[in-house]
């Protein structure tokens, strides 16, 4: 039955970050590939490998353990995806000597949040433990109060300090309480920061050791470990990013030019990072930061100037959308490709975008198996 379970991923969820924008007028929305009539058209920004932050809660029923194709077929395609049962879970953190990296990934496929408080205190200092810590109260915000709320992204900011990512969460969590001043201060914060890490490839590598010490196959085990990994942070980005050229406008309105300009490229800057190749493996983070920049400039004059290179703004809107047309190249042709892939050049394929990024693994999967 395992063995099966590659070709569902394949069809129904694979396709890591696969992701399109749907253009209306100067709203870049991010969505999920879907054929166009599914596209959503509600100002929702649903992200996603297999999973979003959006979709229905977690199966309240017992994972099936042996379903079979069809029953694995039709539970796929709701979004249902492989979870380890508790023994299996607990057989894993035992051989890892129960380490914070085998007990987020015990969490994140069981749901157990026992794994996760269990990480929280023998690990405080960790900035993965602290990520998932954050979004398990993100998920359940009537839970907590707003300073427990801020007290965890306090602790992941303090675990992290070269990483922007607890600004511009803390950033989001300010608008959202009316405290511009405040979020603002974080992006100023963030810019100071070298790096944007939400630490994708090490958490579905645990995913990847959890699956495969269950007896799922290698290719298997890389499928699953990519195809349930969320990113609950990435419409956060976005929508914080939007608040903030927002907030830009009404700089403007009241005359604060310098506010203005300073809000406006502090949310390029944003842009900038979720683009950055070198640090966003993810096809669908350069796509987040694409659509930010889009809505930047779309408030600027198309004919002034973009920098110091002559382009125009024009230009650069242009450049964005052939930028977003390459992302998103190889994704049609993959989804119909990986299916016909060997197990061995399907695991090279996750190997690959581990390594090089989602966008280069694709390209190699169109070079080597496409027309």
């Amino acid at each position: 039955m395992k063995r099966t379970v590659i070709m569902v991923l394949a069809i129904a969820a694979l396709v890591v970050g696969v992701v399109m924008l749907n253009q209306k007028g100067d709203d870049a929305q991010v969505v999920t590939a879907q054929p166009e009539e599914r596209l959503s058209t509600d100002g929702q920004t649903p992200f996603h490998f297999g999973r979003t932050e959006n979709s229905p809660a977690w199966p309240t029923e017992p994972a099936v353990e042996n379903p079979g194709p069809t029953n694995w077929l039709a539970r796929m395609l709701a979004g249902e995806y492989p979870r380890l049962s508790a023994e299996e879970a607990e057989a894993y953190v035992t051989a890892n000597k129960r380490s914070s990296e085998s007990l987020l990934a015990a969490y994140r496929a069981t749901k157990d949040k026992t794994y996760l408080k269990e990480a929280l205190e023998k690990f405080p200092n960790d900035p993965k433990v602290n990520f998932d810590g954050y979004f398990d109260t993100f998920r359940n915000e009537s839970d907590y109060t707003i300073e427990e709320r801020r007290g965890m992204l306090e602790r992941f900011a303090k675990s992290a300090p070269e990483n922007s990512l607890p600004n511009y969460l803390a950033a989001s969590d300010f608008f959202k309480t009316g405290e511009s001043d405040k979020a603002l201060e974080q992006f100023r914060n963030a810019a100071t920061k070298s790096s944007l890490n939400d630490y994708t490839m090490e958490f579905v590598q645990n995913a990847e050791e959890a699956y495969r010490n269950a007896g799922y196959s290698d290719v298997d085990a890389k499928a699953i470990g990519i195809s349930t990994h969320l990113l609950p942070h990435l419409s956060k980005l976005k929508q914080t990013g939007i608040e903030l050229l927002d907030l830009a406008g009404r700089y403007q309105q009241s005359g604060d030019d310098a506010q203005a300009r300073e809000a406006r490229e502090l949310a390029l800057h944003l842009a900038d990072m979720l683009q950055d190749g070198s640090q966003q493996k993810i096809v669908i983070n350069q796509l987040v930061g694409i659509a930010i920049e889009r809505k930047v400039l779309a408030t600027l004059d198309p004919n002034s100037t973009y920098d110091g290179s002559g382009r125009t703004v024009q230009n650069r809107i242009d450049e964005l959308a052939q930028n977003r047309k390459n992302l998103n190249a190889n994704v049609g042709p993959l989804e119909n490709l990986l299916p016909t892939m060997t197990p061995a050049d399907q695991s090279a394929y996750f190997d690959r975008m581990k390594i090089y990024g989602e966008e280069s693994a694709m390209k190699w999967a169109v070079g080597k198996y496409g027309n």
